[in-house]
Order: C-alpha cells, then structure tokens, then sequence
C-alpha cells in the first residue's frame, strides 16, 4: 500500500496471530477490522494502522475507481491470500 509517497508493508501472517493474541484465540486467518460506514480497515499491526478510503470525485472520475471501489478491492486481496477481516458496519 501506499500512504502518499510512502509505502507501507503489512505482513498478514502478524496481523493474523496478533488478533489471535488479543482476542485469547489459538489460532486465527482475521487480519483486520472493517467499516464499510467509516470506510476504513484497522490491522492489527503493532501498532495498529488505520486505512480509511477518502471519496475524492475528481480522481474517481480519472480513475473510474470510487472509495468504495478501492475498499472492496483490499477485502478481495485480504480473501486471496486466505485470510479474513471482521464487519463493524
């Protein structure tokens, strides 16, 4: 991912124990929390980082991506590499 000109790595295998972890489970495939009301996926990373899909109409019509587009696009990559993310909304 990138966050403007930086990029950001997150390894799912952490997120996946670190949510076993605080949640007093063996095992667990969950790498994150998600909103589809907020637009935003919270990983488990320590610290945990936030992703939040901003609506931007201009870039929308450039791209022909919305927010909404791009938030479904990582809950697709999430579930291609076998794990999960859980629904707040």
């Amino acid at each position: 991912m990138k966050n403007g000109e930086t990029d950001i790595r997150i390894s799912f295998d952490e997120c996946a124990e670190n949510y076993a972890e605080e949640n007093s489970l063996e095992n667990s495939r969950c790498v994150a929390t998600r909103d589809i009301t907020k637009m935003m996926f919270t990983f488990y990373t320590r610290p945990k980082i936030s992703v939040v899909f901003k609506k931007h109409l201009f870039e929308s019509l450039i791209s022909g991506k919305t927010a909404v587009d791009r938030f479904w696009e990582l809950q697709k990559t999430i579930n291609k590499y076998g794990y999960t993310s859980y629904d707040l909304s």
